[in-house]
């Protein structure tokens, strides 16, 4: 679906949000995107814009700190397509603190870490990179299927397609906006039209099945609340198509459990030997500081994303 609307009204009622410091919107959504050339969820001039699924339909949302050098300070949310009715502005207050994670208290993360490096110095450049999480379950496995087996670059660039063709669409100012297809049109399309998007008969299948799933309510966050990471991580892998890696990063992407530390992201691993090269035994202190966090380790898996984010900035 696509509309078309000229900025004006949409910015009459702004949506506070307030944060617990540290919050750094930057990091945080760029740890949500993965890479800067993601379709989804990009930055514009500081400001956060996504299409929102939201009670009355897909809502372009633009989000931006009412102060970018306060930690401290609140976001402030407006539409930019189509005004809000108060239902759908009390939902995207819910959904941009879920996504974000705008109240996730940091301070355990910073007494885990203490001084030890290298992890010291990293945390504290990331300082205010909250763990963001997908908007919902069926959200987060749209974002996963791609990425399985596969480098993130050529995941993204799939994903890219998939959101584009398939995807809600909406435009402002000359520009578009894509959000993540809904389940109902996931599963009325045929495989071709999927495949062409880059994805394999067997991911195109697997979405397919997920989006039957969803439909019939068996994507619902509610029904893993009362499980352990392991009987979450066995429920999820009885799904069609998702194996331990992938319901691991739906729990840590799609729920927020930072309890689970994706095991065989070769992405992850390889940022492990990195960050430990210099200590005599890299793989076993990498082993043990995981250990060591907890339930903290998968905050680990997103410092060790938010590296390549430093690599550009001055020391």
């Amino acid at each position: 679906m696509t509309a078309t609307q000229p900025g004006g009204s949409a910015h009459d009622a702004p949506i506070q949000i307030p944060v617990r410091a540290p919050f750094d919107l930057r990091l945080t959504v760029s740890a949500l995107r993965r890479l800067p050339h993601a379709a989804l969820y990009p930055l514009v001039d500081g400001e956060w814009r996504f299409v929102a699924p939201l009670p009355s339909g897909p809502r372009l949302l633009a989000v931006r700190s009412l102060d970018a050098r306060d930690p401290a300070a609140s976001l402030r949310c407006v539409a930019l397509v189509g005004a809000l009715s108060d239902e759908d502005g009390r939902a995207a207050a819910t959904l941009i603190g879920w996504m974000l994670d705008t109240q996730r208290d940091l301070a355990p993360l910073a007494a885990l870490v203490g001084d030890e490096e290298p992890l010291a110095t990293l945390a504290r450049r990331l300082a205010g990179m909250k763990p963001p999480r997908f908007a919902s379950l069926w959200e987060a496995f749209c974002q996963i299927v791609p990425f399985q087996q596969v480098s993130l670059s050529a995941a993204v660039a799939t994903l890219n397609r998939f959101v584009v063709a398939l995807g809600s669409s909406l435009e402002f100012e000359g520009s578009g906006y894509w959000g993540v297809p809904s389940p109902q049109r996931i599963a009325s399309v045929p495989e071709e039209e999927m495949r062409a998007c880059g994805l394999s008969a067997a991911k195109a299948r697997t979405l397919h099945g997920l989006a039957e799933r969803a439909l019939a309510g068996e994507l619902e966050a509610s029904a893993y609340a009362t499980l352990t990471d392991e009987e979450a991580i066995a429920s999820l892998t009885r799904l069609p198509g998702i194996g331990r890696w992938s319901a691991q990063v739906a729990l840590l992407r799609g729920l927020g459990r930072l309890s689970v530390f994706p095991a065989g992201d070769s992405g992850a691993a390889r940022g492990l030997r990195e960050v430990f090269a210099e200590s005599a035994q890299p793989e076993a202190t990498a082993l043990a500081t995981l250990e060591r966090l907890r339930d903290w380790r998968g905050y680990l898996y997103f410092l060790l994303l938010g590296r390549r984010f430093l690599e550009d900035e001055p020391r």
